[in-house]
This record gives structure tokens, C-alpha cells and sequence, in this order.
């Protein structure tokens, strides 16, 4: 999905983080879904520190993804942390106005 130029770009991002992250991704059978993993496999690729966790039984909004740490349980929603949606034409991404997480270096 990701261009070799976008994949180097990310990984120069990438390599700002201290300590291991996980994707948690919700999805079905469906396009978008297919898609959004395909953008995440891209993501893991280009780091260690990165894994994902795919989830076809849960109850959130199907695509959708959100970050945490391993050993944490994910947060979808728009009131708890940051989260991710596909399932519109254009992904919309939100995040509650605080300061980036500890395992990000600025």
C-alpha cells in the first residue's frame, strides 16, 4: 500500500519510539477492513517495536484501529484516547488534547 518513499519517511518517525507499541485493529470481512490492514502490516513492517493485534469478535466499529500498550487494553473510544476510523469516504482521526505519550520521544 505504502510507497518505498512513504515507507522511509515513516520509519524516520518510527524511530522515535522507546518502547513497544501495539495496534489493535477491529475489523470484518469487508473492503475497508482489508485495506486498513494492509496501511497496519505496512506500519509494522518498518519497525519492531510495532505489533498488531486483529480482532474480528469485538463490538466496536468496524474498521477501526487504536494504539496501546502491550499488557493495556485498547481504547476506542472518542472519550478514553485516541482511535481511528475507516469506515467513512475520508479516515478521520481523533485524539484528546494532551501531551504524546510517554513511549514517544519528542
Amino acid at each position: 500500500m505504502l510507497d518505498s518513499n512513504l515507507k522511509t519517511q515513516l520509519k524516520g518517525y518510527l524511530e522515535r519510539i522507546s518502547e513497544p507499541v501495539e495496534i489493535v485493529a477491529s475489523v470484518d470481512d469487508g473492503e475497508k477492513s482489508r485495506e486498513m490492514l494492509e496501511l497496519l502490516n505496512d506500519i509494522e513492517s518498518v519497525s519492531d517495536l510495532i505489533k498488531i493485534d486483529v480482532r474480528r469478535d469485538d463490538a466496536q466499529v468496524k474498521p477501526a484501529f487504536a494504539l496501546r500498550q502491550p499488557g493495556t487494553e485498547p481504547r476506542f473510544s472518542k472519550r478514553s484516547g485516541a482511535w481511528m476510523t475507516t469506515t467513512t469516504s475520508k479516515p478521520s482521526f481523533r485524539s484528546p488534547a494532551k501531551a504524546a505519550p510517554t513511549w514517544f520521544r519528542h
